[in-house]
């Protein structure tokens, strides 16, 4: 699949701790396995919507920021986050979307 000029990928939100890295450190992080699993094919999207579940409160059930991709990069899990222990999921790879964050 090759992306199309205004390609979006609906990113969903469920815990804080991945709003602070898209609000603070710029970045959306994707299991390698699922895209394999799920598109098969090359992809790289243009956009970002992030989809906040209800541990939002108030923001919830909605989209209110997006980005535009500037990056996209195979990285492992203790590469994005340096600071957890060691253990079974370190070594799982991610596709670390890199992007700044627009409010909607």
């Amino acid at each position: 699949m090759t992306t199309r000029r205004g390609e979006v990928l609906v990113a969903i939100l469920n815990n804080l701790q991945d709003m602070k890295s898209a609000c603070e450190q710029h970045w959306y992080r994707i299991p390698v396995e699922s895209v394999e699993k799920f598109l098969k094919q090359h992809w790289a999207p243009e956009r970002l919507a992030f989809y906040q579940t209800k541990v939002f409160g108030n923001e919830a059930y909605a989209v209110n920021y997006y980005a535009r991709v500037q990056n996209i990069c195979k990285v492992y899990r203790c590469e994005l986050f340096p600071d957890e222990a060691l253990n079974e999921k370190s070594q799982r790879q991610y596709y670390q979307l890199k992007f700044w964050l627009c409010s909607g």
